[in-house]
């Protein structure tokens, strides 16, 4: 599944995140998703604010601890399909 998740334009550590995230099937502090993902709990910190933006983890404040949680692989689709339009449109404006 990562080499899926890279194939369809996530940088190494989104995707080993992501899935990392996915997996736990449960909102999760950075700790567990870092040790899930095999990465760096600073560097996750980053890249899980990276992928709250890419709209594919949601982020909760419970207690002063911050929780993250995946959601389902269609919102990937989504972000997918809204890259793709932000691009074609790009490549548009360039053949002008």
């Amino acid at each position: 599944m990562l080499d899926i998740l890279q194939k369809l334009g996530l940088p190494v550590k989104e995707a080993a995140v992501y899935l990392a995230a996915l997996e736990l099937g449960v909102a999760s502090p950075v700790s567990t998703v870092a040790k899930k993902a095999h990465i760096n709990r600073t560097t996750t910190y980053d890249v899980l604010d990276q992928l709250v933006e890419k709209g594919l983890v949601v982020a909760y404040t419970h207690k002063a601890n911050r929780y993250y949680e995946a959601l389902p692989p269609s919102k990937l689709r989504a972000y997918l399909k809204e890259q793709q339009e932000k691009y074609g449109k790009l490549v548009q404006e360039a053949e002008k």
